[in-house]
């Protein structure tokens, strides 16, 4: 009887027992984010977001076309040519502010070849530069806030035998505020 009634003050003790961990000093952790504001003043167009084709996926005999869609950001890749699922890319985006109800005309310039960061002499043909409207220039009536954004899509083309790397060129938007 005296060794049953030990075990079973054993066991009682081993079950209400705190882990040893349990009671050593509490562990800090911390990150940070960046906390950001895009201020814009009246009259004025501000980049939001870079056009990107996102990663594309070539062998050395693969050619064809990558486009963006401007109004929706939708990406389509040609065959013979593999988007990364996980870099889709996405289009362009700027922001502007005018006075609300007033018009306003866009005026687009495209690059016409995006450029090798590693070696210049490289390039992919950029076409089909778009803003979300009917085309490139285009007048719009500014929203009742004041604030209008304007999305921008395009077309690269990729060569036999493309020399791999990052492919950058500018897209520059006009605003005129009426």
């Amino acid at each position: 009887m005296r060794f049953h009634f030990a075990l079973a003050a054993l066991a009682a003790t081993a079950a209400f027992a705190t882990p040893a961990f349990a009671q050593s000093a509490p562990v800090t952790s911390s990150d940070s984010i960046e906390a950001r504001a895009l201020l814009i003043q009246p009259a004025t167009i501000q980049r939001v977001d870079d056009l990107s084709f996102g990663t594309i996926i070539a062998t050395p005999s693969a050619s064809g076309n990558v486009t963006i869609d401007a109004n929706t950001g939708l990406r389509v890749v040609g065959a013979g040519l593999t988007g990364s699922v996980s870099d889709q890319g996405q289009r362009g985006r700027f922001i502007g502010n005018g006075v609300p109800l007033s018009s306003v005309n866009l005026t687009a310039a495209f690059p016409n070849v995006l450029v090798n960061t590693a070696d210049n002499s490289a390039g992919v043909t950029f076409s089909n530069g778009s803003l979300d409207l009917a085309s490139a220039t285009g007048s719009r009536i500014i929203g009742p806030t004041g604030v209008f954004y304007v999305g921008v899509g395009g077309t690269i083309t990729i060569a036999t035998n493309q020399m791999p790397g990052l492919y950058t060129g500018t897209v520059t938007l006009t605003a005129d505020f009426q």
